[in-house]
């Protein structure tokens, strides 16, 4: 598999999966409690040596055949969608930041209406 395929079928590993829904929520906790380094940290770190590891170690051909990695191919392989569910993120560690739970809230829409992109607005 090549290193493009990697980094598209790594998303849907479900450690990676979980790190980044874990770090993500506590890092907007973090920033809630007024602890930015830590947030900043939490937010990122993860998620690099989560990454970085399954790319490198895991056999991801099992995720690429599964209905799953067609469903990930077909609507989470463009560039935009990273783009977009990153600003859902930074949205939502405004959020923390802000004390504003409607931003939290708007940015985890942001990054579920992504994933979920294939369901509200299905490719013919």
């Amino acid at each position: 598999m090549k290193l493009e395929e990697k980094k598209l079928y790594h998303q849907i590993h479900p450690v990676k999966i979980f790190t980044d829904f874990a770090s993500g929520f506590l890092a907007v906790y973090l920033l809630w409690e007024d602890l930015p380094v830590w947030a900043l940290i939490i937010a990122f770190v993860p998620s690099l040596v989560i990454s970085l590891i399954i790319i490198s170690q895991a056999n991801l051909d099992r995720y690429k055949n599964s209905a799953f990695g067609r469903y990930t191919q077909k609507y989470l392989a463009a560039k935009s969608t990273d783009t977009i569910r990153f600003i859902g993120f930074i949205a939502m560690m405004f959020g923390g930041w802000y004390h504003s739970m409607g931003l939290i809230v708007a940015g985890f829409l942001v990054i579920i209406g992504v994933w979920l992109r294939g369901f509200i607005l299905p490719k013919p």
